[in-house]
């Protein structure tokens, strides 16, 4: 949590510099769009029974500080696009079953990886509950 914090903290500042300056850097909304694309993407993965516990959580938290700072309606179209299993972002656009014929693997393979991929990022930066905080 620790590490999680810190980034968040550090994400903040220069933001927060951003927008002392009265200006969001196109690439902020960009990265906003991604990462909420790919929140909706997991929960058509989800709701294709292919999950990674504490996956969703993750990407919750990371496209909350842009939400706070940005405003959630930035990102809405683009999560509503990953719920409908397409992949939007950083100029991209394509349906998952397109992805999943490129690679020669089934929708749900790609899904398993996708589900994977934010688990062990939220597994690495995520301090697990239950863990004895203390030194």
């Amino acid at each position: 949590m620790k590490s999680t914090a810190l980034a968040i903290v550090f994400c903040c500042i220069s933001i927060g510099v951003v927008f002392a300056q009265g200006q969001i850097p196109d690439e902020m909304l960009v990265k906003h769009k991604s990462y909420r694309n790919m929140l909706g993407l997991l929960a058509f993965c989800q709701s294709r029974g292919v999950s990674e516990p504490g996956a969703p959580e993750y990407l919750r938290e990371i496209t909350s500080v842009y939400d706070d700072l940005i405003g959630s309606s930035k990102g809405d179209e683009a999560e509503a696009v990953g719920r409908q299993g397409v992949l939007s972002g950083f100029g991209l656009v394509k349906p998952i079953e397109d992805v999943a014929n490129e690679e020669h693997q089934s929708v749900d393979d790609i899904c398993r990886q996708f589900a994977g991929f934010y688990k062990r990022q939220a597994d690495r930066y995520i301090r697990p509950t239950g863990q004895n905080t203390a030194r």
